[in-house]
């Protein structure tokens, strides 16, 4: 946000002292567009109860952990207590067959970047996919 801004700082080694820096942000004429998020699919992107469903994310780190779970249509979440890990192009794979009992409707599928990997790179992909 552009403007005339002030920071004030208080010394830790000096009692009762404070110091003032006034500066001024400019803003640039428009900012630049959003780096577009690395490609995230599903194959198929509707099925039976049955179908197997096969996820697909992109932009992590060679090497790098990635959590998954399923959300269900009616909130429930279907954990996994594992982690997928990027492949050297850094891309993920899933496959998931939804039980012969499974909710009609709207599902969705997440990848998220492990942060216990303590990887300075973090990528979410929430994939839709539906039941019928």
């Amino acid at each position: 946000m552009g403007g005339q801004w002030k920071m004030i700082a208080t010394a830790r080694n000096e009692v009762d002292r404070q110091y003032e820096i006034m500066f001024t942000v400019e803003r640039s004429a428009d900012p630049p567009p959003p780096t577009p998020a690395p490609n995230a699919a599903v194959a198929p992107t509707s099925g039976a109860p049955g179908t197997t469903f096969v996820f697909t994310g992109g932009g992590y780190l060679s090497g790098e952990r990635v959590s998954y779970w399923i959300n269900e249509p009616d909130g429930d979440v279907i954990r996994f207590f594992a982690d997928v890990v990027a492949d050297k192009d850094g891309k993920v794979i899933f496959s998931w067959t939804a039980p012969a009992d499974a909710e009609r409707g709207l599902w969705t599928f997440v990848f998220r970047s492990n942060p216990n990997d303590n990887i300075d790179n973090y990528v979410e992909h929430v994939i839709e996919f539906r039941i019928e």
